[in-house]
């Protein structure tokens, strides 16, 4: 547990220090954790997440707009109900064909569209402790679930602050603008 939080830390802080990461076995020398391939491939990790980071504030910023859009025109937006049920339909949609196309062929699609064509990505469960402990592509399948739940929960949140404050700006009309 404390080295896969170690590897989790190193992966939410660019990749700093991954290569750094060792292990002690009882009567043998202290070692490396991690091969030169998986620190390469944790890093590209560490890569994307900064980058979902940046596309997450990048379409807050846009729901901002829609929602300063929505009240200028007088136009009261659709209710949270109706976008719930729309995120939700996606999501369904979305995990009825990754189940259709297979959870192991879509998780090496996603790995081949996502990470440079270069880098190793795939590592057999004897050659990488890494893969060992990290119970891959298992443990994808539940940071996925994870991100899903967080997702429609933040998007309730904001949602709900954003009726909230629009309650209290003066109302608009169309006749208005």
């Amino acid at each position: 547990e404390a080295l896969f939080l170690e590897i989790n830390h190193a992966v939410h802080n660019d990749g700093i220090g991954l290569e750094k990461i060792t292990y002690k076995v009882q009567g043998h020398p202290e070692q490396t954790l991690l091969i030169r391939s998986e620190v390469g491939h944790l890093r590209d990790v560490a890569h994307l997440i900064n980058n979902v980071q940046l596309m997450v504030v990048f379409a807050f910023l846009i729901w901002c707009v829609y929602i300063f859009r929505f009240y200028w025109a007088g136009i009261k937006p659709p209710s949270i109900l109706t976008q719930l049920l729309g995120v939700t339909a996606f999501i369904v949609v979305f995990i009825l064909a990754l189940l259709l196309i297979g959870p192991t062929k879509a998780f090496s699609k996603m790995h081949e569209w996502v990470f440079p064509s270069n880098s190793q990505w795939f590592f057999y469960y004897q050659q990488s402790l890494m893969s060992t402990m990290m119970w891959a592509p298992v443990l994808f399948a539940w940071i996925a679930a994870a991100w899903t739940l967080y997702t429609l929960v933040f998007f309730a949140v904001v949602q709900a602050s954003a009726f909230s404050i629009l309650k209290f700006l003066p109302k608009r009309t169309k006749s208005s603008n």
